[in-house]
């Protein structure tokens, strides 16, 4: 539904007429012409417009007329610049508006997604691109569509570019054009610019097709390194590696074999952080690569020291992760070695190499190498093991191991009814398993889709494995047409109520096509809460996999410590919370797909939060508050929300806490159907569960792709 302004100058002429008529007034009137919803009246000048079309033998990307008010969510801001639809338009009621420009290149880009928001590989690719523009500005200007890649060695670019110049004002233009993807890049996003480095501009009926047909070959100016290996054992006093996330990192003595000098890692706030080195210039998509390190870690328990991989397949936009390797599991101050082998997936690029543990204690690392050639044909080492190659369960006792699950999907019984779907993943059985039936976990569309499966068997018998080791056993297979990594993860909730994955036994490159066995021994800690085994692809989104031949056990006998990093830390005293957004702080965080950002035209005229890039309800931006002691205490809330569709939208508030087991959500406001453009006030009290150890307040939408604005939050104690 469209906007319709309301014609409050015909009401009062209405009105005036009435009055006058009333008096036995005659005289002859004409009603004047109304103003228009908007004041621009185009010129169009189409010129010479090819026949056929020159892309008429091109794959469609996306076409976009701004009819649909969500079409805004397809592009992106660069710079300070705003999006929005306005009633004036080449074609049709609407076109795109960009405003709040304060740069040349400040207007809206695109990243080859269809209107599925599906990314088009179209490196290597010829590009067609066309819209129509138009401004107001006193002078003349030059228009221009310019791509943005990153190189491969993570530097960005901006190569290629379509422009029309001298566009007059008042007067739409048709800007189109070929723009070639070289080969050798990664991430290209195109992006619509005005000369102009304040005035706004319209577009309109824009559209972006490819030739799938086309081959456009690398950029010589991008050519990678060869990569001929690495080899740091830091006695050159360099770091050579780079802080992850907080963490910084400087060479110290006592090295490997208590001599010579490593690298310390330092302060780090979560397990992620820690060393990294980037191998993006060296385009080893495809290729496969050995890594060997020693290390040690200052923890107050047993703990392992991690390598992994974060990589992007070009013409995508998230990262993905995978396990190397990692050293046994190390007492304080005890070096540890761990060497693999891992083939880099077809098409990898940014790829970066890191080290991390699974808590946030410092750790040492020293002798890192990283090589392309297999060190067995010149050292006759084993690159593949984990640093030795005797069986890590060749000393387990698996006879003092009780069965809790033993599946194969040949019993008869329905086996299936004791998965836990996670996501859209489900499980069926299928006669192609390992031997004879199997399980095949299918309609994954993200890594941690899978199935799951609690400690409580077919007969619904309990166990408790809380403090205790479990053993794990399952074969399992993809046909992807990659290799993938596999997990079976344990997920407990910690005493906090937020969920954690300590532990997990893993296949670091399942092969396509080949049936591989998975084992270990994984601890429950003592301190924790509902523990489950997850069996997920880490690095996949979407790939099918057959499990079969499952076999979970404990051993009753075990004994497991508390971890030391799930204590419940001490509370901080709550103190009001009041955002007018002038100082440029969004505070609340994204909650889904929503994401918070800071824009103009508040409720006192001044900046307020803007809510973009929903796809569900529950989609919006959150306040996290449980580092404050608020359990069984009442808030007094007062905010504003406002909105620019055409029809009523309705804007929620809700709390959602966790007692340590259990989740809810409480409604906090349950807003009214709210006008277009109209600022309306909410003031109400919530008391927060007693038994809250996790509390959050968050705004949502029923209407599950809404953007909409949040202003002058006050939160207090009652």
């Amino acid at each position: 539904m469209r906007r319709r302004k309301g014609i409050f100058a015909f009401s009062l002429l209405s009105v005036a007429l009435f009055f006058t008529q009333a008096c036995g007034k005659k005289f002859n009137y004409v009603l004047p012409t109304l103003a228009p919803t908007y004041t621009p009246t185009p010129k169009v000048d189409e010129g010479p417009t090819p026949t056929p079309a020159p892309d008429a033998n091109n794959t469609k990307i996306i076409s976009l007329n701004g009819e649909e008010f969500n079409q805004t969510t397809y592009f992106t801001a660069r710079g300070d610049s705003k999006l929005s639809l306005k009633p004036f338009a080449y074609s049709g009621a609407y076109s795109f508006y960009v405003e709040k420009r304060n740069d040349t290149y400040h207007g809206v880009s695109l990243n080859f997604s269809d209107e599925g928001k599906n990314v088009v590989n179209v490196i290597g690719k010829t590009v067609h691109v066309a819209a129509w523009v138009y401004h107001e500005s006193a002078e003349p200007q030059d228009f221009s569509f310019t791509l943005s890649v990153r190189k491969m060695d993570g530097t960005t670019d901006t190569p290629e570019s379509v422009s029309i110049s001298g566009v007059p004002s008042g007067q739409w233009a048709l800007l189109e054009g070929d723009i070639p993807v070289y080969s050798n890049i990664k991430s290209p996003t195109v992006s619509i610019e005005m000369s102009s480095s304040k005035d706004p501009f319209y577009f309109d009926d824009i559209r972006v097709t490819y030739d799938p047909s086309s081959a456009v070959g690398a950029n010589a100016a991008y050519t990678t390194t060869t990569f001929n290996g690495m080899n740091f054992d830091f006695e050159d006093r360099q770091a050579h590696l780079r802080g992850r996330g907080s963490a910084n990192v400087a060479v110290v003595g006592d090295g490997f074999g208590g001599s010579g000098s490593c690298l310390y890692v330092t302060g780090r706030t979560a397990n992620w952080n820690g060393a990294e080195i980037d191998l993006s210039e060296y385009g080893l998509g495809g290729s496969k690569i050995w890594i060997s390190y020693a290390a040690k870690h200052e923890a107050s328990q047993k703990t392992n020291v991690k390598c992994s991989l974060q990589y992007r397949i070009a013409g995508t936009t998230s990262d993905k992760y995978a396990s190397v390797t990692t050293t046994e599991s190390l007492l304080p101050g005890t070096w540890g070695e761990a060497s693999a082998s891992i083939t880099i997936a077809e098409g990898a690029e940014s790829v970066i190499v890191y080290f991390e543990t699974g808590a946030t204690e410092n750790f040492y690392i020293d002798n890192v190498i990283i090589t392309a050639t297999d060190p067995s044909q010149q050292q006759g080492q084993n690159p593949s093991g984990g640093g030795s190659e005797e069986d890590p369960l060749a000393n387990v006792d698996l006879s003092k191991f009780v069965v809790i699950h033993s599946l194969t999907g040949d019993s008869g019984a329905n086996e299936t009814q004791i998965f836990e779907n996670r996501g859209s993943a489900s499980a069926s059985i299928v006669s192609n398993g390992h031997t004879g039936n199997g399980f095949l976990v299918s309609g994954r569309n993200a890594t941690w889709n899978g199935v799951g499966l609690h400690f409580e068997n077919l007969a619904n018998e309990s166990f408790d494995v809380i403090g205790k080791q479990v053993y794990l056993s399952a074969w399992v297979y993809q046909n992807s047409g990659e290799p993938v990594e596999f997990s079976a993860t344990i997920q407990v909730l910690k005493p906090d109520g937020n969920a954690a994955w300590p532990e997990r036994a893993a296949i670091n490159v399942l092969p396509s096509g080949q049936w591989m066995h998975v084992e270990g021994i994984l601890p429950v800690y003592a301190n924790v809460k509902a523990p489950q085994i997850n069996f997920e692809l880490p690095n996949s989104e979407d790939a099918d996999f057959i499990l079969d031949d499952i076999i979970i056990s404990y051993d009753p006998t075990s004994s497991v410590d508390p971890n030391p990093d799930y204590v419940i830390a001490e509370k901080l005293q709550f103190t009001t919370i009041s955002l007018d957004f002038e100082d440029n702080n969004a505070y609340f965080q994204g909650r889904g797909n929503g994401q918070p950002s800071i824009v103009g035209g508040g409720h006192a005229g001044g900046k307020c939060l803007a809510v973009t890039g929903r796809t569900s309800s529950w989609h919006g931006v959150q306040a996290d508050l449980t580092d404050y002691d608020l359990a069984g205490k009442t808030l007094d809330i007062t905010y504003w929300v406002s909105h620019d569709y055409t029809t009523p939208l309705e804007i929620n508030m809700t709390a959602e806490q966790n007692d340590g087991e259990n989740t809810t959500y409480t409604p906090v406001v349950v807003g009214e159907p709210i006008e277009d453009g109209k600022w309306v006030k909410y003031n109400t009290t919530y008391t927060v569960p007693e038994d809250a150890l996790r509390f959050m307040l968050y705004f949502e939408s029923p209407s599950t792709t809404a953007e909409f604005y949040v202003d002058d939050v006050l939160i207090k104690l009652q």
